[in-house]
């Protein structure tokens, strides 16, 4: 069975609401909420797809072990952005990632730390050229 107040404890930590579960999860928010409340318990897809998203393993989310962390630290870009796994949080809002949108999204999360401001500043540089371009 998982463990309802672990799930609870992540989706918060994570600042993720209820309802955005739901739908990454593809289920309504009240199927979510008893998935929290422990009264129903997510099908195993779904406890995969949680593991996943919140970068544990299945069997810390089944109280089968207290270690959280999955073995393999160094995931692959496409593990992360994989299809299951295809809408980010922006400004608190779901957007979901589809064709160049997704590649861009892959090709910036596999960036050196020290790469991201370049990528940042050419990205601003593209948008200020746009809305001028635009503004004509």
């Amino acid at each position: 069975m998982i463990n309802s107040n672990r799930l609870k404890k992540l989706r918060k930590k994570n600042e993720y609401k209820q309802i955005d579960l739901a739908n990454i999860l593809g289920v309504g928010r009240s199927t979510y909420a008893k998935y929290e409340a422990g009264t129903i318990q997510p099908p195993n897809d779904q406890v995969v797809k949680i593991a996943k998203l919140f970068k544990v393993t299945s069997d810390f989310l089944l109280n089968l072990s207290d270690d959280s962390s999955p073995k393999n630290e160094q995931k692959e870009t496409s593990d992360i952005l994989s299809d299951e796994f295809d809408t980010i949080m922006i400004d608190g809002e779901l957007v979901k990632l589809e064709g160049q949108m997704k590649e861009i999204a892959k090709i910036v999360y596999s960036l050196p730390p020290e790469s991201l401001k370049q990528a940042n500043d050419f990205i601003r540089f593209l948008k200020q050229e746009a809305d001028s371009k635009s503004q004509e």
